[in-house]
């Protein structure tokens, strides 16, 4: 589904960290960079007022940003927490942690009642909403786990995002997120690399 140009600048980018010698700060900036660009996505999920509850998640990118090299690990856990709720509502989930099992059913009934309103890329997001929030989840892990083996928890990120996730989405979704997400998040990411 990805086009010769995205599977070029995802190869080049592959190539550019496993030649480069990246440190965990630089790992740090280039999770940060994917998760601006996802920002706008997630946003059209957890904007939603039935979304309220795990409103908490609104503030992962600025909390990243401003504590990139002072993460708590505790911090990031609430999050992915959240993230992990998140799936009892937009997809799946084995378990809950936070909300009861009523609650979660109050919640996606208003949810699905909500986005029947929703128009244009708020719509698309929703209806992908569950590979959106698990991006998130992983994106949000990727920080947890940078320490222990930089290139590899950077590799594993990007295949999950660029190989797993959108190359299963669906035509529609592709022509929202290809131009606007993947070719900029590449050329990016590449950048900040070689910078």
């Amino acid at each position: 589904m990805c086009s010769d140009l995205v599977r070029d600048n995802y190869t080049e980018v592959i190539e550019c960290i496993e030649n480069s010698a990246l440190s965990a700060i630089k790992a740090r900036r280039l999770g940060v960079i994917i998760l601006q660009r996802l920002e706008k996505y997630y946003r059209h999920i957890l904007e939603l007022d039935s979304m309220e509850p795990f409103s908490e998640l609104l503030a992962v990118r600025s909390y990243v940003e401003e504590n990139i090299n002072n993460l708590d690990s505790d911090v990031l856990s609430r999050y992915i927490v959240l993230c992990n709720e998140t799936g009892a509502i937009v997809g799946e989930a084995d378990e809950v942690e936070i909300f009861t099992e009523e609650q979660i059913l109050a919640i996606s009934k208003k949810y699905y009642e909500e986005i029947q309103e929703v128009e244009g890329e708020c719509k698309v997001s929703n209806e992908y909403a569950y590979c959106l929030m698990g991006a998130l989840y992983y994106l949000i892990n990727y920080f947890l786990l940078i320490e222990d083996s930089i290139k590899e928890s950077l590799l594993n990120i990007l295949s999950c995002l660029f190989e797993d996730l959108l190359v299963d989405f669906s035509e529609e979704l592709m022509n929202l997120i290809n131009e606007d997400f993947i070719e900029v998040t590449l050329e990016l990411l590449v950048k900040e690399i070689n910078g």
